[in-house]
This record gives structure tokens, sequence and C-alpha cells, in this order.
């Protein structure tokens, strides 16, 4: 299960889940209205990404980049593998960010600082937490985490709805560093998805906090069909 909290500016806020055909492979993700790309997907062979802002510090924001970093979240998909993405990949001209990969061979942290990637293999046996380096200081990360240790300490064996909950509702009510913050209307959280990788099949949950809008979506794992349910 991999759940996200996306914090943006509120006119980049969607109700649109959709698909995507990618060669053979059908892509499934909530789209991102101004530049066509993601920042969470599930794909029929099987794979997860997630992308956040930022690699492992916050950097100077330096315009233009040569592809939204949404669309590079889409474009690891076309890799045959996390290590082939962070090998072959042409980041040059992208801004810094870190992405989660799930695939068949395991779960992978992969960040891009501006000048070398760096991959690593998570073990996806244990529970874990991620935060945007360019909103969140090294004391609001570990904040958070102290916040997503405690809640697993109640709830060792979370369903999918427990986490969708806890990214909505847990830690404390802090409008700057809390789970769903609104930092004066400039930057807030605009929307918690989550998807649900199963052996056949993976869900996505996706909540637009601002309309208040809650869709499920469904894609099986094969190379010719995707089934959606709202």
């Amino acid at each position: 299960m991999l759940a996200s909290n996306r914090d943006e500016n509120h006119q980049r806020s969607t109700n649109t889940v959709v698909t995507k055909l990618l060669g053979t492979q059908k892509l499934l993700f909530p789209v991102d209205p101004i530049s066509g790309g993601s920042w969470i997907a599930t794909s029929s062979f099987s794979k997860v990404a997630c992308v956040l802002n930022g690699a492992f510090k916050k950097h100077q924001h330096s315009p233009p980049y040569r592809k939204s970093r949404g669309l590079v979240l889409l474009d690891f998909f076309q890799s045959a593998s996390a290590q082939r993405f962070a090998d072959q990949y042409d980041f040059d001209g992208i801004e810094p960010f870190t992405m989660i990969m799930c695939e068949s061979s395991g779960l992978f942290e992969f960040r891009w600082d501006g000048h070398m990637p760096n991959l690593t293999r998570c073990d996806s046996r244990l529970p874990q937490i991620w935060s945007s380096t360019t909103l969140y200081d090294e004391t609001a990360q570990q904040q958070r985490n102290t916040w997503f240790q405690s809640w697993l300490n109640q709830c060792s064996d979370p369903s999918m709805l427990d986490l969708v909950h806890f990214h909505q509702y847990g830690g404390e009510q802090d409008h700057y560093n809390g789970f769903v913050m609104n930092r004066q209307g400039k930057v807030q959280t605009i929307s918690v998805t989550a998807i649900n990788k199963k052996e056949s099949h993976a869900s996505i949950y996706h909540h637009d906090l601002i309309a208040d809008q809650f869709s499920k979506h469904q894609i099986d794992f094969s190379e010719d069909e995707v089934v959606e349910s709202v």
C-alpha cells in the first residue's frame, strides 16, 4: 500500500483519474490539470510509483526546467526496471525530486539532486514515510515520522481505509507541517491518493479535498485489459 498527500496550489486540484496506453501496458493515475503528468501512478505491468519534490535537502528553484517531474514519473513506466531508469534516463534539466518505485524486484527510493542519480533498495516489509524536502525541514520530517510511528503502534495491521484515514486525520492539527496543511492558501494539501497493490490488480483511492469528491478505480495486471469503477 502506498499513499500520497499532494501539497500544491489549489488551482492544481483534480478529481480526474485517467488511463493511458503506453506501448503494451496501461497506466492509471490522477492527472495534473496543468502539466498532464502525475504524482502517483500504477500500471498493468504491476508497477507503482510516486514522486515528491526535492531530493536530499531543499534546493533553489531555478526555472526553466526541461520537463515536469510529473511527466518524469510517467516516463519511469517505460523503463524495464528501477535500475535501468536510474542508469539510462536523461535527468539533465530536471528539477530535483524523490521517487518511490515498487516493482516485481522490490521497493526502491530514487533521488535526483540535480547532479547525481541515487538509487536505494528499501525493505518492503517495513512501513516507511517520506516528506518533500522543499516543504518540510528536518525537524518537521522528524515530527511527521513520530506521528507515523505512533499511529503504527496503535494500528499495527492497517487496512487501506485505515491508511487513507491516517493521511487525512493523522498527526496533529498543524496548519504548517501537518499531514493536511494549509500555508495561507498559497500551498495546501489538495488531495489524498492511495494505491493498494495486490497479486492480480491494483486499486486507486483518490479524494480531491478541494472539491470534496472521492473516487475508486481499479486496474488489472495484464497487458490487454483495464477495468475501472467509480
